[in-house]
């Protein structure tokens, strides 16, 4: 059972000035328009997080009372840092081996199930009493397609920085970006 579940977000920049030049086809020496560039990855990075209605990276800590298995929804792109856990007559907390979980996402639809296992010969160890005596810590990641439809983004900020008529939005960034949109 979850004790604590904690999303602490990121406000890193998911698109570099220069991966933006890159994508831009702008020689990395040519700074004139580097903080007009940076102004625009701000904006199509916001634009994103405001479409997707959700962080784009982050830190999400969870405090466990057991070794049970655990459902977690919109985690695309997510790793587990760390799986920490108290062992029974201790009160320091000690690394699970890696052997001794999986975390993975289903085939269909948004979540994650972290399943807690004993493998060959090791046993999952026996808990201290009380709550919070499993802490994880997974980082996520912002997805490749959301990061394509930043740079779609940027490119239209970029080229089209004068002559905004007719143009609202990018189309295929919103393609890209449909599928991660999180439903309040």
């Amino acid at each position: 059972m979850i004790k604590v579940y904690d999303f602490e977000p990121s406000d890193s920049v998911v698109v570099s000035l220069d991966e933006a030049k890159k994508h831009l086809n702008i020689e990395a020496d040519f700074e004139d328009d580097d903080a007009y560039i940076e102004s625009a990855i701000q904006a199509a990075q916001d634009d994103a997080v405001n479409y997707l209605n959700r962080s784009l990276t982050g830190v999400l800590s969870l405090e466990l009372n057991d070794f049970n298995a655990v459902e977690l929804q919109a985690l695309r792109d997510a790793v587990v840092d760390s799986i920490q856990y108290l062992p029974e007559g201790s009160n320091e907390y000690v690394d699970l081996p890696t052997e001794n979980y999986t975390f993975r996402r289903r085939f269909i639809g948004d979540i994650n199930d972290l399943a807690f296992k004993s493998v060959t010969g090791i046993q999952l160890p026996e808990l201290a009493e009380g709550d919070a005596v499993v802490k994880v810590v997974i980082n996520t990641s912002c997805p490749k397609a959301v990061k394509q439809g930043i740079y779609l983004r940027i490119a239209d900020f970029y080229e089209r920085r004068e002559d905004r008529n007719g143009i609202t939005t990018n189309t295929a960034a919103l393609s890209l970006w449909r599928s991660y949109k999180t439903q309040w």
